[in-house]
């Protein structure tokens, strides 16, 4: 028996496309050359984007339960067909990345890390620092993920499970690497974001939307209603953001609001062909942004270019384009024509 085909939520593109953007303009703003204006922009809203990984996590989480979730509870789909289609879709731009990122920052240390991190298993190590694609850390932990997935089926089996499970993770995340360091007789170090512990809460959280798909399913009331609470939690995160700060975890219900409201909604801004095309490459984006970002460094422009929110807006601009155009090459003109050669020779 066939597992079901599932429908298609073509908004989460535009979560997709906004969020690669965010994570650009993120990361050109804090390795800035020269110091720009201090607003809310640049203060609070953009450093926030850092934040967008995890909607990554949570959309990942979601589409790939649209996709197998199903087939893996019927036995339709063998691990080793998912771990290899799993593996051949990230394993060779990342390859790519990482050869031209030795030839940019040629060193005996970059070298090894960069071995290191095409095992696609790094995240694996009790504290990775990785400064070849720098970036990569997301990859490692989405890896895993890939990994964990078949258990992941069986965590989430239940809608009573999976919300225990989702419980468990930020306890274990909250409670046991935070609260209790410093009151132990031995060192407990907090757990990082580039632990799959910490991005557990997260992937748990697209799953458990997974599992309320029918009802979320388009209506206009629906889209409305949760557009209202996504747009009201938003603010109430940064109005707290800025006024001290927030508990860890909040932005897990932002989001949560934010992906429910893409599924049960219907519009352009989600939904239209630039979106759809920048959404089809952003990974790709995201893993070689800072590679683009790190040539155009080189260049100087801080020296031709004496306005320092003109020069953040140019590079933003350039390095979003280079890591568009580099991406489409690399994945549509290189890699799926070795893929059809090799196919075609089989």
């Amino acid at each position: 028996m066939k597992g079901k085909v599932e429908f298609k939520y073509e908004s989460l593109d535009g979560l997709r496309a906004y969020s690669a953007i965010g994570i650009v303009l993120m990361h050109v703003l804090s390795n800035f050359p020269v110091k720009v204006s201090e607003n809310l922009l640049t203060t609070f809203v953009i450093p926030w984007f850092t934040n967008l990984v995890f909607l990554f996590f949570m959309i990942s989480s979601f589409s790939l339960c649209c996709g197998y979730y199903n087939r893996f509870k019927e036995g339709d789909v063998r691990p080793d067909v998912f771990y290899k289609k799993r593996y051949q879709r990230v394993f060779p731009f990342f390859a790519i990345l990482v050869f031209l990122d030795l030839l940019v920052s040629p060193s005996l240390k970059s070298f090894f890390e960069g071995s290191v991190e095409l095992t696609m298993m790094f995240s694996l190590l009790p504290n990775p620092k990785v400064s070849v694609i720098g970036v990569s850390w997301f990859l490692g932990v989405i890896f895993l993920f890939y990994i964990m997935f078949p258990f992941f089926v069986f965590l989430i089996n239940t809608k009573k499970r999976a919300w225990l499970s989702l419980l468990i993770s930020i306890f274990v995340c909250v409670v046991v690497g935070v609260n209790l360091k410093g009151l132990m007789p031995f060192d407990i170090e907090p757990i990082r974001r580039n632990n799959i512990l910490y991005c557990m809460p997260y992937f748990i959280l697209g799953g458990i939307i997974f599992l309320y798909k029918d009802f979320l399913r388009y209506s206009k009331r629906k889209g409305l209603m949760f557009l209202i609470l996504a747009l009201l939690s938003l603010t109430i995160y940064f109005c707290l953001m800025i006024n001290g700060g927030v508990a860890p975890f909040v932005d897990l219900f932002v989001f949560g609001f934010v992906l429910v409201w893409a599924i049960s909604s219907k519009t352009r801004l989600l939904n239209n062909k630039v979106v759809r095309y920048i959404s089809g490459i952003s990974m790709e984006i995201y893993l070689s942004h800072m590679l683009i970002f790190r040539v155009l460094e080189k260049f100087h422009f801080e020296k031709y270019i004496q306005n320092a929110d003109l020069l953040y807006v140019l590079i933003s601009i350039l390095t979003i384009l280079g890591a568009v155009v580099f991406s489409h090459v690399v994945k549509y003109k290189i890699l799926e024509k070795l893929s059809h050669i090799n196919n075609h020779g089989k």
